[in-house]
């Protein structure tokens, strides 16, 4: 009897050992939790607004009709977007120029319907510009579905950077939305898959984006041939600004300055910037300044 208490009171001694690799450490949240609980605190902060001038800081940048409201959020979905442009168009009397800028793209929770979206005064939309991670397929889908719906036909300047796989579908409501915009667009910045080539060439050869003055398209797919082809029949005649964050290795210099200099005989001798990843010869950028074109070096914060 004594023997048996004495065993159960015995004291249980389990020892731990930490491998050389986590003395010390700690490994604190995962990466993705903390972007998680980032985004949920910037998506309880409220809308700024700061009233932006028309005239441009530097040459290239967009010129504005008047100076025009900007309204910035944080982490927003499509419905926000759209909430907050039909909040903007009707609450001046008269009205008034906004803009609309989105840093990071989330979906609704719940399915939208949308609506005809009247805004004559958009002059500046962004969306998913700060966005560091790939938006979702939902999200990308509701983003979709609310620009079909937008009219904003004095919008001057349109970012969507929509890293991921995206469908023919979706793009086609991207270059629907720029086309209603015709008369107006002149800086265009798109982040997509490009799934459908053929869809960016009628585009760029449309004279819906012969106003554009700067683009800049950035994937991980080639867009030599749409790019050429639209330079060898003369289209974006304004263009002063293009950059292009592509793989180096899908993008060929020769071949796309040849183009421009057919875009040059036919009479579009503005001068054009050029900015890409590829390493260019003297010989190549001699060439280029014979018929109006500077390459410049890269830069990664522009996107």
């Amino acid at each position: 009897m004594a023997a048996d208490r004495k065993q159960r009171t015995k004291k249980v001694v389990v020892s731990y050992t930490a491998s050389a690799g986590h003395i010390g450490r700690n490994p604190g949240r995962p990466k993705k939790l903390a972007r998680q609980q980032e985004l949920g605190i910037l998506s309880i902060l409220p809308p700024t607004k700061t009233l932006c001038p028309a005239t441009p800081s530097t040459e290239l940048d967009p010129h504005y009709p008047h100076p025009y409201w900007h309204v910035h959020c944080q982490v927003g979905s499509a419905a926000k977007m759209a909430q907050l442009i039909k909040a903007e168009a009707s609450a001046h009397t008269p009205s008034a120029p906004f803009g609309v800028e989105i840093n990071q793209l989330q979906s609704d929770n719940a399915a939208v319907a949308f609506s005809r979206i009247n805004a004559p005064d958009l002059v500046f939309l962004s969306l998913n510009k700060g966005g560091t991670t790939n938006i979702t397929p939902e999200a990308r889908a509701q983003v979709s579905n609310a620009i079909k719906y937008l009219i904003a036909s004095r919008l001057v300047k349109f970012l969507y950077h929509a890293a991921g796989n995206g469908t023919r579908d979706e793009e086609a409501d991207v270059y629907t939305l720029c086309r209603r915009a015709a008369n107006t667009l002149t800086h265009l910045s798109l982040e997509l898959s490009f799934c459908d080539k053929k869809a960016l060439l009628a585009y760029l050869c449309s004279q819906a984006a012969a106003g554009l003055v700067s683009l800049e398209l950035k994937s991980n797919t080639s867009l030599q041939t749409p790019l050429v082809n639209a330079f060898k029949a003369g289209k974006l005649p304004n263009l002063r600004s293009l950059s292009l964050d592509l793989p180096p290795s899908k993008t060929n210099v020769t071949t796309l300055v040849a183009a421009l200099r057919m875009r040059y005989n036919a009479g579009h001798s503005n001068a054009l910037q050029i900015e890409l990843k590829n390493e260019i010869s003297d010989a190549l950028r001699a060439e280029a300044t014979a018929i109006a074109v500077t390459f410049v070096e890269y830069c990664a914060m522009r996107f």
